[in-house]
């Protein structure tokens, strides 16, 4: 928790670490039945005295650039094609969004393109956007689980400047690309990630489809683990209340990533990493930050991304289909 510089606290942090204290925000997060004052003003500063002076590199933004956005849906179509939809229809430079999307679907079942192009269609009399999406269509008999699509959701990025990670069933409010970049841009940091798991649809502001709360999600639980061995993974989302800078982060999440695209072609995700689900996430965040990467959750000015946390039957039938391999 955050003390006053004068207290003997403080005073003995100083000695160890002569870093300078910055003034407490009024951000702060509870877990465990206790509440815990956050300052990110220092997140960036090493706590070797010798390390004093390094700091991330600063973040590069040009004057024009792209956006990609890359998801992997499993017999999503429907909710898959809202998701482009809300890309493109709520972007302030629509014409700057490109999306690649690894489409894993049966012969009978609804395609992400057809059915944003149906929204689209109605929308605008036309599909429109649509030589912005490539599809990559596999057999959804023939999946192996999310990091098998991730992979190759790498491959469909072009030379756009960002990368934009989402789950297949997501949507995104109004101007929320150049909310991401504002956000990404305020970490001061060029290998940043913005990372968490999204708030459900119903945090939303119906009318104008923009985010008015004053929390935002964080990830730096994981789950309790039975042996050394055991694979970790995160214990789900907890809550930054008054967040006004992106906070430093434990855990990568998969329903949103929003970095510099140089992320994703260096920390490539590992496609022989067959059948995993728990634990992908873990591994995520590894491969970033041995590549040099910080992972931060946005703060409530960059609450931009959703999430349909509904339950999914086909998602339950995947499930149940690989507990019937082992």
């Amino acid at each position: 928790m955050s003390v006053s510089p004068s207290h003997p606290a403080a005073v003995d942090v100083v000695m160890r670490f002569p870093f300078v204290l910055s003034v407490a925000s009024a951000a702060f997060i509870e877990f465990d039945g206790h509440r815990y004052d956050l300052d990110p003003a220092t997140q960036n500063t090493p706590i070797r005295l010798t390390d004093q002076h390094l700091r991330p590199p600063p973040p590069r933004l040009p004057s024009v650039f792209d956006i990609f956005i890359g998801i992997s849906s499993y017999r999503d179509g429907v909710r898959c094609g809202f998701t482009l939809f809300t890309a493109f229809s709520r972007a302030t430079h629509p014409d700057r969004v490109y999306v690649g999307v690894v489409d894993q679907v049966l012969p009978t079942d609804a395609t992400c393109l057809d059915e944003y192009c149906k929204l689209s269609t109605s929308h605008w009399g036309e599909c429109k956007f649509k030589a912005h999406i490539t599809i990559d269509s596999h057999d959804a008999l023939t999946s192996t689980g999310p990091t098998g699509a991730r992979h190759a959701q790498q491959q469909l990025i072009g030379d756009e400047e960002f990368c934009l990670e989402l789950d297949a069933h997501s949507q995104l409010i109004t101007a929320w690309d150049t909310k991401l970049v504002k956000e990404w841009v305020r970490t001061n940091n060029e290998m940043a990630v913005l990372s968490t798991y999204p708030m459900g649809f119903e945090y939303m502001h119906a009318q104008d489809l923009t985010f008015r709360d004053s929390i935002s999600t964080h990830l730096c639980r994981h789950m309790h683990r039975s042996s050394a061995d055991a694979i970790p993974y995160t214990k789900g989302s907890s809550i930054i209340h008054d967040s006004e800078w992106p906070q430093m982060a434990v855990y990568f999440g998969g329903g949103l990533s929003f970095s510099k695209c140089h992320a994703e072609k260096r920390a490539v995700v590992d496609a022989n990493m067959k059948w995993l689900f728990y634990g992908e996430e873990y591994l995520r965040t590894m491969a970033l930050w041995t590549h040099g990467y910080d992972i931060y959750s946005p703060s409530r000015h960059g609450v931009a991304v959703f999430h349909n946390w509904t339950s999914d039957p086909h998602r339950i039938q995947y499930v149940n289909m690989l507990l019937s391999l082992f």
